[in-house]
């Protein structure tokens, strides 16, 4: 995110992302428009313990959204688990998946971390 004049951060509570003036890049192009992500590539990050249910129904859900696939990727850290969320590393899915597993309990933090050095995305969201 080097050279952005603003950052903020956009939570979707399945309604898409509200339009902000002021979320420009770092030459003055918004990329935010009229509600939706214009070129910026987005990567959204799954943290999970213990949440295969949870982590298979986001998965579902955002098979269905109408954001562009190509500049979408999905992270999901999966915090040393001991439920069926390993089975989610071999998941196809439309976007760009990455499946990471920590050996040890990492805790929220240090998950959202590990994702986040994973991220290739201008945009970083947390679900």
């Amino acid at each position: 995110m080097k050279g952005w004049s603003q950052i903020k951060i956009y939570f979707c509570f399945g309604h898409g992302f509200k339009e902000s003036p002021g979320f420009f890049d770092g030459v003055g192009r918004r990329i935010v428009r009229g509600g939706m992500l214009l070129s910026a590539k987005v990567s959204i990050i799954l943290i999970s313990y213990n949440k295969y249910p949870l982590n298979l129904f986001t998965l579902y859900s955002l098979e269905k959204q109408t954001f562009d696939p190509g500049k979408m990727e999905v992270i999901l850290v999966d915090d040393n688990s001991t439920d069926r969320t390993n089975s989610l590393k071999r998941y196809k899915a439309p976007f760009c998946f990455k499946y990471l597993y920590s050996p040890e309990n990492l805790d929220r933090a240090g998950a959202k971390n590990l994702g986040i050095r994973e991220a290739e995305g201008e945009i970083v969201i947390f679900l």
